[in-house]
């Protein structure tokens, strides 16, 4: 049987407490994706019974800890179709606290689903300050992701009132304008959890709103084909290596570039280590072949999941193998809304696929400024706000990166300073180092 190869990433995104569990928990459940057994198990708990409203977010937050404080802590899954198109649904914490897990689900993600408050006060507070919200729409516009959905939540709270409804998609567009994204190609779809509307179907409350539902927005997002990305050499970015009892090291992460077979030896960067691949699994099922956009568990021989870490990237020794960065080239450009300068010598927290590390700028060799009448200063003192500039950049730690004309994924970057980003830009140049004399593993082929 031909295995399919299409699998488009949705990742739930918004300020904690605004329901993104109760909403991944509703679409699967819609889709007839729960077994009755799953919701009879959840509704015995004792916090559903005291609050009925947890029964769909337990669904998705499924640890004994985030059951207890109602918070969503870690990265989670669940896998669903809709008109043949298979899809994995992302829930991810909305609090700073957990920013390595709401990283990841960004970096993963292909479809955005905002969900958002429809009260105005709750809306204006999630952007207030330190946002994670303001954060996470930042980080999936610097992160060149385009595909978003905006649930307006809430709208029981404003007795579904459209001018509540109007005032968010008002004000959200004006955010997303900041990133030439054009809102008319975006569907805000107010819903309610009270009683699921607008998540599959409409229902009397909201006869003014003529859009899709929830789940007919995400059927009508087309994702581009993935051809030109099965014919790049490998590429494999892992987030995490556990050891399975009887099965040996299993890495877990996302296969961005080209494929990835078993018996294929492997080669990791940015430490010298290479090991062939036993198996590939996605979903607890075995696949003969991976492709790009699946995320998958790797099966590697002759190897400690103690040697491998987050962030490492895995490529085929013998078509172009990823190599350690030295130094890196970045167009960058700041936000209006930043307060200081950027100059050489300065350090700053670095936001990249997977993985989040500070780099101290090496030099500026260039900048445009909108002060400057769109005019370019070679070898500037500094960046200030609005600026657009060449900047070399030094990783403190070990890190592979790739150019963003060669491996697009591979190569952006977000700055974040104070839980604010402050600048985005895209890899031009990558300096790397060459693999020194540290020795091999040996592979066993299986």
């Amino acid at each position: 049987m031909q295995q399919e190869i299409g699998n488009h990433l949705v990742v739930l995104l918004g300020a904690h407490g605004q329901g993104k569990s109760t909403v991944a928990g509703l679409i699967v459940n819609e889709l007839n994706y729960v077994s009755p057994y799953a919701l009879v198990r959840i509704d015995e708990h004792p916090q559903v019974q005291e609050n009925p409203h947890l029964r769909y977010a337990f669904l998705m937050d499924r640890l004994r800890t985030e059951r207890k404080t109602k918070q969503t802590q870690i990265f989670s899954t669940f896998h669903f179709t809709i008109s043949n198109k298979k899809y994995t649904l992302i829930n991810i914490p909305g609090q700073y606290q957990y920013i390595n897990q709401m990283q990841l689900g960004i970096a993963y993600g292909e479809i955005a689903v905002f969900v958002l408050s429809g009260v105005k006060e709750k809306y204006v507070q999630d952007f207030k300050g330190q946002s994670t919200l303001e954060l996470q729409l930042r980080l999936w516009m610097a992160l060149g992701k385009k595909h978003i959905i905006c649930a307006i939540n809430d709208m029981d709270l404003v007795e579904y009132q459209q001018d509540c409804y109007e005032y968010v998609v008002n004000d959200f567009s004006q955010r997303l304008a900041k990133f030439e994204i054009n809102p008319k190609q975006i569907s805000f779809v107010p819903i309610s959890l009270i009683d699921a509307e607008n998540i599959n179907t409409k229902k009397q409350h909201m006869d003014w709103y003529k859009g899709p539902t929830l789940i007919e927005a995400l059927d009508q997002i087309q994702i581009d084909d993935i051809e030109d990305l099965v014919s790049k050499p490998l590429r494999f970015v892992m987030h995490d290596c556990i050891k399975i009892p009887g099965v040996g090291t299993v890495a877990l992460g996302k296969l961005l570039y080209g494929t990835l077979m078993p018996n294929q030896i492997l080669s990791f960067a940015p430490v010298p280590l290479k090991s062939s691949v036993k198996a590939i699994e996605n979903h607890h099922f075995i696949l003969n072949k991976g492709f790009p956009g699946y995320l998958i568990g790797v099966h590697l021989s002759n190897l400690s999941h103690k040697d491998i870490k987050n962030g490492y990237v895995f490529s085929d020794i013998d078509n172009n193998p990823a190599l350690e960065c030295a130094t890196f080239v970045v167009k960058l450009k700041l936000m209006e809304d930043f307060k200081h300068q950027l100059k050489p010598k300065q350090y700053y927290t670095i936001h990249f696929l997977t993985k989040r590390m500070q780099c101290s700028i090496v030099q500026i060799s260039q900048k445009t400024s909108l002060n400057d009448q769109n005019q370019n200063i070679e070898n500037p003192q500094d960046l200030k706000a609005g600026d657009v500039g060449v900047v070399e950049f030094k990783p403190i730690k070990q890190i592979t990166l790739e150019n963003h004309f060669d491996y697009p994924q591979l190569g952006k970057i977000a700055i974040v300073d104070n839980r604010h980003m402050i600048a985005y830009g895209v890899i031009l140049e990558v300096k790397k180092k060459e693999i020194n004399q540290k020795p091999l593993k040996k592979v066993q082929n299986q």
